[in-house]
């Protein structure tokens, strides 16, 4: 009967020491998966900091882009009223009232002037 008991008594041991090994394994795998656990987290985090940097810097951009879109059209306006104005400008000096006018005003003290001016611009 002690052979029995001392029998059981290491069969229980052995048991015990099993399941303080897996016991062991699992608490070092628990341990693991909490770090992995925590490095996941810190990486979300991090992730949707940089998604938040990334949604206002497209807000930036768009901005950016409306801004040189508007300097674009005003730029194309002013070039547009330029050239008019070049147009009107040469129109004007081409223009037989604006030639007489100037014979006119160059020529009104000297009449020689006067007579050579009005035939020039007629």
């Amino acid at each position: 009967m002690a052979d029995e008991q001392l029998e059981s008594t290491r069969l229980a041991l052995r048991e015990a020491m099993a399941h303080g090994e897996r016991a062991a394994e699992l608490a070092r795998l628990l341990a693991a998966a909490e770090a992995r656990l925590a490095e996941a987290e810190d990486a979300t985090a991090e992730l949707r900091g940089l998604q938040e940097r990334l949604e206002e810097t497209e807000e930036r951009l768009q901005k950016v882009q409306a801004a040189e879109e508007k300097l674009r059209r005003d730029l194309a306006e002013q070039r547009y009223q330029a050239e008019v104005a070049k147009w009107k400008l040469s129109s004007v000096q081409v223009a037989r009232w604006s030639r007489l006018g100037d014979a006119i005003k160059t020529g009104k003290s000297n009449p020689v002037r006067l007579a050579r001016g009005l035939r020039g611009a007629a």
